[in-house]
């Protein structure tokens, strides 16, 4: 393996096994019971629709921990046995509901059986309460330590299998995914605009000072800013500014990791969480999946293997994008840790706390943000 390639595996080898053990228990969901009395306020009108769409009504609903944005509610139903999954998003101007209900809507329909197998069934939308109905997909998370050869293989599969589509194919009219990039450098404006957004919000008194202090004993912008300064120094411009061709754009549900995945029994696995759904770098989803906050702890040899099958099995993709693999998954380390920087801002939290209003806890969120910021801003650095 080329140097190059070594620097996109630094950060998810650095952490301690401890350190990451403790993080992927967090990332398994659970469900809290609720007083059905509740469904009225959560989601006024949901049991005229349930009887209108399943001639049933609610017997039961919970609310299922799974961080993120959105809140997330299992209902079960009089006289069935297959629960229903409720997404009431968090609302803003990304057309979170849209591009997620377009997205399993549009895989459902799919000619491939795999893919028709590996995205929940769409119920029914209410556009004016902002919430999705799904089907209930039974399923369970994986760890980076707990995944399998055989597990990524299957992740890389769903990948290959999505990036079968292309742009220019009739009925095909997604937007582009949310911070979808085109070149090098577009990758290199969103770790700036990270950068200019905290700093935004700490000028209006939008993170607390305490996070401030902290922010700047480690020196996160500095060093984010350093590693930016020796990535455009180290490649030539046209590298860096080399636009992707339109062609080669491909399908991705963006914000990809392990948690995106609900391993079953007997199964393919199913893939959640479109809400950033759309047009993107085709490598932007296989570089992401590794560095992404929800995928640490996955050995080193299997992520090669993961990258090597992709670089077999990819189609419709020129050798000067493919050989842009290593430099995405390097400067995506920078992304994750200007991503954590930002996170640290009240606009980040609010969604946060809309999620999981019932048991937010801003302080362990803010330890968790501000530890995994210094750890990754300690592992930018190039190996030759």
């Amino acid at each position: 393996m080329s140097g190059t390639k070594r620097v996109a595996f630094c950060y998810a080898e650095g952490m301690k096994t401890s350190e990451r053990s403790k993080m992927a228990s967090r990332q398994s969901a659970r469900l809290s019971t609720l007083p059905l009395s509740k469904l009225t306020t959560i989601l006024p009108h949901f049991e005229a629709s349930a009887r209108r769409h399943l001639n049933t009504s609610v017997a039961s609903i919970s609310k299922l921990h799974a961080g993120g944005n959105s809140q997330i509610y299992v209902l079960e139903l009089k006289g069935r046995t297959q629960k229903l999954l409720v997404k009431k998003y968090y609302k803003d101007t990304i057309h979170r509901l849209e591009r997620e209900y377009s997205a399993f809507t549009f895989l459902k329909q799919s000619s491939s059986d795999t893919l028709r197998q590996q995205v929940p069934s769409v119920l029914w939308v209410n556009e004016q309460e902002y919430y999705g109905v799904y089907s209930f997909e039974p399923g369970f998370h994986k760890s980076g330590e707990q995944v399998t050869e055989n597990d990524l293989r299957d992740v890389m599969n769903f990948i290959i299998n999505l990036q079968t589509y292309r742009r220019n194919e009739p009925a095909l009219h997604f937007e582009n995914a949310l911070s979808a990039a085109i070149s090098l450098n577009a990758y290199i404006h969103e770790v700036e605009r990270r950068i200019k957004l905290f700093k935004v919000a700490v000028a209006r008194g939008g993170v607390a000072k305490s996070v401030i202090v902290q922010v700047e004993k480690v020196q996160a912008e500095q060093k984010l800013q350093k590693f930016l300064g020796d990535f455009r120094k180290k490649y030539a411009e046209r590298t860096l500014s080399a636009a992707l061709p339109a062609e080669e754009a491909r399908l991705s549900p963006m914000d990809f990791s392990l948690f995106s995945v609900l391993f079953r029994e007997a199964k393919p696995p199913c893939f959640v969480d479109f809400e950033y759904f759309g047009w993107d770098d085709p490598l932007h989803m296989v570089a992401d999946f590794l560095q992404h906050d929800r995928s640490q702890g996955i050995p080193r040899a299997l992520q090669e293997a993961f990258i090597d099958q992709y670089r077999q099995q990819a189609t419709g993709l020129s050798e000067s994008t493919l050989q842009r693999l290593p430099l995405t998954l390097a400067i995506l380390g920078a992304v994750w840790a200007a991503r954590h920087l930002y996170f640290l801002t009240d606009e980040k939290i609010k969604p946060r706390k809309h999620a999981a209003s019932d048991y937010f806890n801003l302080e362990v969120y803010i330890g968790e943000q501000l530890k995994k910021l210094e750890h990754r801003i300690n592992r930018l650095e190039f190996i030759e």
